[in-house]
């Protein structure tokens, strides 16, 4: 996610300079956008777009996705229809791994979480 103004500080600087910004973004980070960046809806909609174009590209494949926690929090929210505030609750350390199964059939996208775990 693109945080703008906030790209490159640590949480001490944002709240030095910026009383009261960085719980706002904690407690609504669905509706509040640090300053010149990305919203969550655009964020969550480029997450659906490329992972949309890489089920398509790789279908029957087995893909290896490296990214970040935000990532992951989005794709669980729209692969398993969670609220999107809700996956904000789900731990991700560094070097979780996360499994999905994908396939298409007559009925639509079928998407199976297989496992969540720390490495």
């Amino acid at each position: 996610m693109d945080f703008g103004d906030w790209d490159g500080l640590g949480t001490e600087q944002i709240m030095r300079e910026n009383p009261g910004a960085l719980d706002a973004f904690y407690k609504q980070p669905l509706d509040y956008s640090p300053p010149n960046a990305e919203t969550y809806a655009n964020f969550a909609a480029r997450i659906r777009c490329a992972w949309d174009a890489l089920i398509v590209k790789h279908a029957g494949q087995s893909v290896l996705v490296v990214t970040h926690a935000g990532v992951i929090r989005v794709l669980y929210s729209q692969l398993l229809n969670i609220p999107a505030q809700h996956s904000f609750q789900i731990d991700v350390p560094h070097a979780c791994l996360s499994r999905f199964s994908c396939f298409d059939d007559e009925h639509g996208r079928f998407v199976q979480l297989n496992f969540h775990k720390p490495v």
